[in-house]
């Protein structure tokens, strides 16, 4: 209980009461008891300034520490804008069958929740992924709609699973899809509908349309276009920042800073700027190209190198050579080139394979954008929706 009475619950269970004037918390149930504590202790200080909102906390994959993760407050009333526009650009009714494979900790798992809260549709949960039985529910429940991110895609994809057909679109969020895998995928008839999204928006702000599943034609090397959603709008700043408004923003970040728990709106004018770059294309409706994160341009030897960009022909050469084990490239400060990139991979990855990828990256590349060092480590550090915690990944050398 807050100190001034209001209730603050951690809800493992993703329903609702979304008309409630409750607040509601949710934390990834891998945190400790003492991380647990400290950063209710942080969202506790500001929570008499809120009512009907949900705080999820950032995806951490560029935090320095434990203290350097922030709550996200979102009013549900945002929530809801956001679910009905996904609902309507899914056209999706009491009719569909969802099945979440994503945690609840995370907007994109509760995001269904929402949606089906409005539509009516039927929501059928996955405790944890497991690749087999995913699939077995799917046919079980003759599923309708899902959301998955690309490392799940990747896991059907390996093991050559064919889409059954009650399903009739995924929406893969969560990190880039490299269009090497969107095409496998497709190729085995997964109805993929790449996003762009974030905490900071509810959930997704661009979306590819229900048309770009209805043939395979074209060029095989292109994603499909992702379509702004009607709540939002998008513009491109200063660096080619993607700059958003709309109904469905976060209201404040809550979080440590300088050893201090504060309160920070990190809006202007209304206006959200994120971490990543883009261009946008308007005809009858606004189209957002991602051009990678803000902090994923380096110098290398003082050429320019595109992070993203890397990192998509290296999601080509694993798929290539069937690479199952957890590997990355990763951006390092060298003293002689100002950064270079080096291989992280798992150690029970084999020397030969590992050569096997390093040779055929290197062979695609420009000189100095070729792989300098290769390290072995016990594990890659990734968030709960298998995105890289990079800090993290820098701190094992």
């Amino acid at each position: 209980m807050a100190k001034d009475g209001k209730t603050m619950t951690n809800h493992l269970s993703p329903v609702l009461d979304w008309a409630s004037k409750k607040n509601e918390y949710f934390l990834n149930s891998k945190f400790s008891e003492v991380q647990c504590k400290y950063f209710k202790s942080i969202l506790n200080s500001f929570l008499n300034l809120f009512n009907s909102h949900l705080f999820f906390l950032t995806s951490g994959t560029t935090a320095s520490s434990i203290q350097s993760l922030r709550w996200v407050a979102l009013s549900k009333e945002s929530f809801l804008a956001s679910a009905q526009a996904v609902n309507q650009h899914l056209s999706s009714s009491k009719d569909d069958v969802w099945l979440q494979a994503l945690p609840s900790f995370h907007v994109g798992g509760l995001g269904i929740w929402a949606r089906s809260a409005l539509s009516g549709a039927k929501v059928v949960t996955l405790s944890q992924w497991n690749c087999e039985e995913f699939c077995q529910k799917l046919q079980d429940h003759q599923v309708t709609l899902t959301s998955l991110v690309p490392t799940q895609i990747y896991d059907l994809v390996e093991r050559s699973k064919i889409c059954p057909r009650s399903l009739r679109a995924i929406l893969v969020g969560g990190s880039s899809l490299s269009s090497s895998l969107y095409q496998r995928g497709r190729a085995l008839g997964w109805p993929l509908l790449p996003t762009y999204g974030m905490t900071e928006t509810c959930s997704q702000v661009a979306t590819a349309h229900l048309r770009s599943l209805e043939d395979l034609e074209g060029d095989e090397k292109l994603l499909p276009p992702l379509e702004v959603l009607p709540h939002l709008h998008v513009e491109i700043g200063e660096g080619s920042r993607i700059e958003v408004t709309g109904l469905s923003l976060l209201t404040a970040y809550i979080g440590e800073v300088q050893g201090e728990s504060r309160l920070i709106d990190p809006k202007k004018q209304g206006k959200f700027f994120s971490e990543d770059r883009g261009e946008v294309h308007t005809s009858e409706v606004q189209v957002l190209k991602i051009l990678g994160r803000m902090g994923d341009f380096v110098k290398i030897g003082g050429e320019g190198v595109e992070l993203s960009r890397l990192r998509a022909i290296f999601d080509e050469v694993k798929l290539e050579l069937g690479v199952f084990e957890d590997l990355e490239l990763l951006s390092v400060p060298d003293e002689r080139l100002g950064n270079a990139i080096h291989l992280f991979c798992e150690r029970k990855l084999s020397l030969e394979k590992t050569r096997s990828v390093m040779d055929q990256f290197n062979r695609r590349v420009l000189p100095f954008e070729k792989i300098r060092k290769v390290h072995h480590v016990s594990f890659i550090p990734r968030n709960s929706l298998g995105k890289l915690i990079s800090s993290q990944l820098l701190e094992l050398l």
